[in-house]
């Protein structure tokens, strides 16, 4: 009886094995990530992106001066100028205010571990909700206190998963901030004769212009109302 349950019991294992999930496949070794990347024109800046999101900040880093660096040199002193502690100056002005607006670099994962290192703090303060570029609006954070992967591309970066997780177990309300970019709209009007539009959604109310110079190029592309 045994050596027939054992074969069964293995094909069954098999078979689940050949079911399961594949793993994300943004997470790969960084000879492979770079490979793939090479083909298409913005390999740079998708380098810069993909190592990051992967886990290989220090590969990542290489990439940075190509895209980032100024034409020219920009020279500073600090000679009239005082060091202070941005966490402490962050969290004294926050006080006094209702909405605080922290910048940061998608492949700069320090940015996020900072942001984490605040969040605490301003809890205590009042503020309650967290909204995160990256977050697309389609997602189901608020009835649950982690992120999966096709919540957005960023959220795959081991420290902005992290910063997701650690808000929402604070007690902030996680939430997206970024629109759903429309594939249609319900009306459009052409304002010259380079092809120049303006399109128009009634209800809820939206609205997008397109600027075209004379060759027909987009020079300008704008959302022109609030967008929900």
């Amino acid at each position: 009886m045994k050596a027939v349950v054992l074969p069964i019991f293995c094909l069954i294992i098999l078979l689940s094995a050949d079911r399961a999930e594949p793993g994300n496949p943004r997470y790969d070794f960084a000879d492979s990530i770079i490979a793939r990347n090479s083909r298409g024109p913005d390999a740079v800046e998708m380098n810069l992106s993909s190592l990051s999101v992967a886990g290989y900040y220090h590969e990542s880093m290489v990439y940075e001066d190509s895209i980032i660096t100024p034409k020219e040199p920009i020279r500073i002193t600090l000679s009239n100028k005082h060091i202070l502690d941005a966490r402490e100056l962050i969290l004294r002005e926050a006080a006094k205010h209702r909405i605080l607006l922290i910048n940061e670099a998608h492949y700069r994962p320090q940015h996020r571990l900072f942001t984490k290192s605040l969040l605490s703090a301003l809890y205590q303060q009042g503020y309650n909700v967290f909204l995160a570029e990256g977050i697309l609006a389609d997602n189901h954070l608020d009835k649950r206190t982690y992120p999966v992967k096709d919540e957005g591309h960023f959220l795959n970066e081991p420290t902005y998963a992290s910063l997701i997780r650690y808000a929402a177990k604070k007690g902030y309300k996680v939430r997206s901030y970024e629109y759903i970019v429309r594939s249609t709209w319900d009306d459009s009007v052409v304002l010259d004769k380079n092809g120049s539009m303006k399109c128009i959604n009634y209800q809820p109310r939206d609205s997008e212009l397109i600027i075209k110079n004379e060759i027909g190029q987009v020079i300008q592309s704008a959302f022109t109302s609030i967008r929900v």
